[in-house]
């Protein structure tokens, strides 16, 4: 058996770090399992309402895809969820479960172009539109926001003045090149993109 007190310092450390280190893994088990566990219940009641969609005569996942828009101003996408016993068992008798659709959120671009629109006639700068798309749970690469204006900018929607300040061009005022905008490329062979970017 090994003593503790006979380790040197350097295996005792080691030892505690792995400690902490197995702690924070039994508990993410623990959480897999639990969110494991949610995912079926979730999965069963999505199953019981495919049936109960059937009932009232309408397709529920295609019906959903169409309105999705109106309900959330979104759209949908399709996530394919794996059938629980439980649910295998509730729909014996009925078609098999179709993937379950769950909201997507609108692309960043077009949050951020919306986000400039609202601002108008006021300014905008990418650090600001980042803080407030972090509130909202959209977390980006720090250049991401900043890349996106450029871009946008290239294709005539957004306007720069000074090294900072970002103005939002509308739609009576915009020239050919939101017109002819297209893809832009990578930011690796832009280095304007590159340095507005910062």
């Amino acid at each position: 058996m090994v003593d503790w007190n006979a380790l040197s310092p350097p295996q005792r450390e080691i030892l505690e770090r792995y400690h902490v280190l197995v702690g924070q893994w039994n508990e993410n088990a623990a959480e897999i399992t639990r969110l494991q566990a949610k995912q079926s219940f979730l999965s069963q009641q999505a199953n019981d309402l495919t049936v109960a969609a059937r009932v009232f005569q309408f397709d529920l996942a295609p019906t959903y895809q169409e309105v999705a828009v109106q309900i959330a101003n979104i759209t949908a996408s399709a996530l394919v969820i794996p059938a629980t016993p439980s649910a295998s068992q509730a729909l014996s008798a009925s078609a098999p479960a179709k993937a379950m659709p769950v909201a997507k959120p609108r692309p960043v671009h077009a949050i951020i172009l919306e986000m400039a629109a609202r601002a108008y006639p006021e300014r905008v700068r990418a650090s600001e539109i980042r803080e407030e798309l972090e509130k909202q749970g959209i977390v980006l690469h720090e250049k991401t926001v900043g890349m996106t204006l450029y871009r946008l900018s290239k294709q005539g929607l957004m306007e720069r003045k000074r090294k900072a300040d970002w103005f939002f061009v509308p739609a009576a005022e915009r020239g050919d090149a939101a017109d002819a905008a297209g893809d832009e490329g990578s930011s690796g062979d832009q280095p304007e993109l590159q340095a507005a970017a910062e």
